[in-house]
């Protein structure tokens, strides 16, 4: 549809030397690249804003963005923010817990446009307790004592080894984990669609290189 009413002409990606193209009637941008760019423009230059992922505009300096256009503004989210200190409702100009259209999870698994979802939990006691000296086994202790490791000085907690632990052997099972349990395609046998979240680009680039070392066959 949008290519039937503008040309690409009319499109432009926001960058330091694009914010001058105002000729343009579409621009396109990031949080952080607005958030760098947007004193360029005049408060009225645009005659609509929309934002998709809006609950963000609530935190830290995003909200300047909407303060500062005074324009139509659009926030689409799957996830509103709505505290006493913050609300993504009243940053667009709603009521608090109130916005314009919602198009709730139980209506759209309804009209068959979303399936319900099922959370399947799976942990390890590394991860779930950390690693306590005092809480290992008589074989692990022989066996740090060997490596020349005091296990007295052991003393990490799950939160701890989740920031800074990228434990290899976690992390296989993990990948062990969705592929002998994943959802299965209609054959019973390809593994469904799946996506992975990991911590940050580190640990993305661990997982793949971890997966892989164990399924060779899938790369």
């Amino acid at each position: 549809m949008s290519q039937a009413i503008f040309s690409n002409d009319h499109f432009t990606i926001l960058t330091s030397k694009s914010v001058q193209d105002s000729h343009n009637r579409i621009f396109i941008a990031t949080y952080p690249a607005m958030i760098r760019l947007f004193e360029k423009f005049d408060p009225g230059f645009f005659d609509l804003i929309i934002a998709d992922e809006s609950h963000r505009s609530v935190y830290n300096i995003y909200g300047d963005l909407f303060r500062y256009f005074d324009a139509l503004q659009v926030g689409l989210t799957a996830t509103p923010v709505e505290m006493v200190s913050r609300s993504t409702c009243q940053l667009f100009g709603c009521d608090f817990k109130e916005p314009t259209c919602n198009y709730t999870l139980e209506t759209a698994i309804e009209e068959g446009y979303l399936v319900p979802y099922q959370v399947v939990k799976h942990t390890t006691k590394f991860l779930r307790e950390g690693i306590k000296g005092h809480a290992l086994t008589a074989e692990e202790i022989a066996e740090l004592e060997d490596k020349g490791i005091d296990p007295n000085s052991l003393d990490f907690d799950a939160q701890e080894i989740d920031r800074a632990v990228y434990n290899k052997d976690t992390n296989r099972k993990i990948l062990q984990n969705l592929m002998e349990n994943g959802i299965r395609q209609a054959d019973g046998q390809t593994l469904g669609k799946t996506i992975v979240f990991a911590r940050n680009h580190k640990h993305a680039k661990l997982l793949e290189s971890l997966f892989d070392e164990l399924y060779p066959q899938c790369r």
